[in-house]
């Protein structure tokens, strides 16, 4: 009901309701697709002049990975150095994407970018070529694990 003299009323009302609504379901909208693009996002990562590659998931776990003969007859502690690097740039590379489409969805400085990209990069794990390798029975194993 409009009183003589009231503005906009309940036209006016449902008008501004209909259009948050509408702004909500882009926005909803816009989020799903973002979601379905990080989430089928994948890394890629080589080491040994690419004769060792790795691909990882969102989460930085391998999905696949290679190892060439030429590196495999260099011995394990080798091969076992190039997978780990291989992994890391390909968890470096997922990481970097991700932070490329967070940051064009939801811009640089958002909250949501900072919180993505935290977890994001918590998946990213930096080899550490001096700790040693041990084996099953907790020896130190020098060839590698395998």
């Amino acid at each position: 009901m409009t009183f003589e003299g009231q503005r906009g009323g309940r036209d006016a009302d449902d008008r501004r309701y209909d259009e948050q609504v509408e702004a909500a379901a882009r926005r909803a909208e816009t989020s799903a697709a973002w979601s379905a693009q990080v989430m089928s996002l994948t890394g890629s990562g080589s080491a040994q002049n690419g004769q060792v590659r790795a691909t990882v998931d969102l989460d930085g776990l391998v999905t696949g990975l290679s190892v060439s003969d030429v590196v495999a007859a260099k011995g394990g502690r080798v091969v076992e150095l190039a997978v780990q690097s291989a992994v890391h740039a390909a968890q470096e590379h997922v990481a970097e994407q991700t932070k490329e489409l967070t940051t064009a969805q939801w811009g640089a400085d958002s909250p949501t970018t900072h919180a993505v990209t935290g977890e994001i990069r918590a998946n990213v794990r930096t080899p550490d070529p001096d700790e040693p390798t041990t084996g099953t029975r907790g020896t130190t194993n020098p060839g590698g694990r395998w």
